[in-house]
């Protein structure tokens, strides 16, 4: 059935809690079919590393192809999110109205509605961060937001991060011979961003930390 979150804030499912790199708690890892259902209104106000309806899909880890989420559907997503305050120095964060994180498969799922961020993080209409390591592939396919996405500002200094800010995906990276592969979606949603912020109407940054750019595949994708 439809399910209809107003007047309740979100805890994301697949909260995880991060340092640095390693995922040290929870992801999904598991296989969501929503049957072509809905999820209105969620609202996310508070502090998370990654947010969305789930923080993280799949293990980014070691991504491993698991962690699935499809025929999914979320209408009127309200994001608002606040950074956590951290002393690490690789303090990743994002949000999606989908998920923050997605190391797994995303397939027939849209969203729509708006997603506030702040500073040096991944914010994508449907989820900030595509990521796929370590030779194995994060999909998301058949699938489209009409989300307004605002991001903050981008540092260049050491240690420090930039902001990737997108339509669909904030960013589609990889490290490790990953591929993080993105076809047949559209977005359609109004797209800002600060100073320093990488900002796409579609993805904010597609790259990778090796030599291997052919990996980040994005084909059969438009933005309005």
């Amino acid at each position: 059935t439809d399910i209809d979150l107003a007047g309740h804030e979100w805890t994301p499912i697949g909260i995880g809690l991060v340092s640095g790199y390693d995922i040290v708690e929870k992801y999904f890892h598991g296989i969501f079919d929503g049957q072509d259902h809905t999820v209105s209104n969620l609202k996310i106000t508070s502090e998370h590393r990654f947010a969305g309806l789930f923080g993280i899909i799949g293990d980014p880890r070691y991504p491993d192809g698991k962690g699935t989420v499809k025929n999914l559907h979320i209408r009127n997503a309200d994001l608002q999110i606040t950074e956590p305050v951290t002393s690490e120095q690789y303090n990743e964060w994002g949000a999606g109205a989908l998920a923050g994180l997605q190391s797994g498969v995303v397939e027939r799922c849209s969203a729509t509605g708006k997603i506030v961020g702040g500073d040096e993080g991944y914010f994508g209409g449907l989820v900030g961060m595509n990521y796929g390591g370590y030779g194995q592939c994060a999909i998301i396919s058949n699938s489209y937001a009409s989300v307004d996405v605002t991001g903050g500002n981008g540092d260049f200094s050491p240690g420090t991060h930039y902001c990737y800010i997108g339509g669909l995906v904030g960013n589609n990276g990889t490290t490790s011979g990953g591929s993080p592969i993105i076809y047949n979606c559209y977005s359609t949603g109004n797209v800002k961003g600060g100073d320093y912020a990488y900002i796409g109407g579609f993805v904010g940054r597609c790259g990778s930390t090796d030599t291997n750019l052919e990996a980040n595949d994005v084909h059969s994708c438009y933005s309005l």
